[in-house]
């Protein structure tokens, strides 16, 4: 079912195509690990979301698993 969300036209044996958490932004050394396995230089593009309506969303989440979660502000003061 995941992968009907994916452009098959993509799926060929010269394409890599791949997601991930942006937290690999912030891993030291990624460049260099890249270039170290990807010695064609591969263009990286990067699609990001409002950092605001990220954290509402994996807040909402979180609180349809927990029944007593905190208060939204509460756990962004405690971030801040």
């Amino acid at each position: 079912e995941y992968m009907g969300y994916w452009d098959h036209t993509m799926m060929r044996s010269d394409v890599i195509a791949f997601e991930k958490t942006p937290r690999y932004m912030i891993t030291p050394n990624i460049i260099p690990a890249i270039e170290a396995v990807c010695v064609w230089r591969p263009k990286i593009l990067a699609i990001l979301r409002n950092p605001i309506d990220r954290a509402y969303s994996h807040y909402a989440m979180a609180q349809r698993k927990n029944k007593n979660p905190p208060a939204f502000s509460r756990l962004i003061d405690r971030e801040i």
